[in-house]
């Protein structure tokens, strides 16, 4: 099953580029762009972008990996601005509709990997924010000002980031379960030596007890 999201503009450039990249980035994505990519050039259509996860939507950096994005951008005319209005009862966002000129739509098909719909949700909800744009989710919110898609984002793919801790802990886990750390090690080789000597020094606790014993019995004997 295909997942879309669309995000409407009313300009690109190199600046709002900047802007994405860097909210990006705060959100736990790094992204690197070919050399000379503008987003909204018609040359920057079918795009492969590097990108990796970090803290906060993982607890462990990734590995870069490639994702191809459609920067195919359409226009807006007034009949579907209009129709888009419509479909929501809050007055600012029905008036921000009627400034926005483009729109993007960011998708993926079934099989898609979580990181895969991760960096989708946040990709659309940090241009959206970047542009002073807007979010539209056609699967459940509808139009979000730019700055509410990050709740859009984190909704649909909170199960996907919390299954990356979940598995991320597990790991951890049996490691531990399985080879006991340094700290671990030196603790337990700490105690068993402990142990040596208490029963070293027990044992010639008992030695001069007996030693002892053995004098006066034989003093005993000798004064009888």
């Amino acid at each position: 099953m295909s997942f879309d999201l669309f995000v409407l503009l009313d300009k690109t450039s190199a600046e709002t580029q900047h802007k994405w990249i860097k909210k990006l980035k705060q959100s736990g994505i790094e992204a690197q762009f070919p050399k000379g990519f503008v987003i909204g050039k018609e040359a920057a259509c079918d795009t492969v972008v590097q990108c990796r996860l970090t803290p906060p939507l993982v607890s462990k950096t990734t590995e870069f990996e490639a994702y191809e994005f459609n920067f195919d951008f359409s226009e807006l005319n007034d009949e579907l601005r209009q129709e888009l209005s419509d479909s929501t009862e809050d007055e600012s966002i029905q008036q921000l509709v009627q400034s926005m000129t483009s729109e993007l739509q960011l998708y993926s098909q079934a099989g898609r990997s979580d990181h895969a719909l991760i960096i989708q949700c946040f990709a659309a909800a940090c241009l959206a924010d970047a542009a002073d744009g807007l979010l539209l989710d056609p699967q459940e919110f509808g139009l979000v000002k730019g700055s509410q898609a990050y709740a859009v984002a984190q909704t649909h793919c909170q199960y996907e980031i919390s299954q990356g801790f979940k598995a991320e802990l597990e790991a951890g886990q049996q490691k531990t379960d399985a080879e006991p750390c340094d700290a671990a090690k030196k603790i337990v080789n700490k105690q068993q030596d402990s142990k040596k000597e208490r029963k070293k020094e027990g044992k010639k606790g008992v030695s001069v007890i007996l030693l002892i014993l053995l004098f006066i019995a034989l003093r005993n004997f000798f004064m009888n």
